[in-house]
């Protein structure tokens, strides 16, 4: 078999969005139904804070938004392409 890259999401890891993570929404809460708070762009270096949370079909991570000054804190569904392992420049 081909060896296949998954990301193992752990608290305190480092992420940027990838182009397919474009626009990905940050909830209040771990559910569709909660408000978004801001949405990220591609390039978007974010840190998991908690998680994960099972609800609405999803695993969510909570995250830092670590550019961003506002709403720095939020929920995001976890999904393989959204997400490129990094560091915080």
């Amino acid at each position: 078999g081909q060896s296949v890259e998954r990301l193992a999401f752990r608290i305190g890891d480092v992420y940027h969005l990838s182009e397919a993570g474009a626009d990905l929404n940050v909830r209040e809460s771990p559910s569709i139904g909660s408000a978004v708070l801001l949405q990220l762009t591609a390039g978007a270096y974010v840190q998991i804070i908690d998680g994960p949370i099972e609800a609405d079909g999803h695993t969510w991570w909570k995250i830092q938004y670590l550019d961003y000054q506002a709403e720095p804190q939020g929920w995001v569904v976890e999904n393989q392409e959204w997400y490129l392992r990094s560091y915080h420049p």
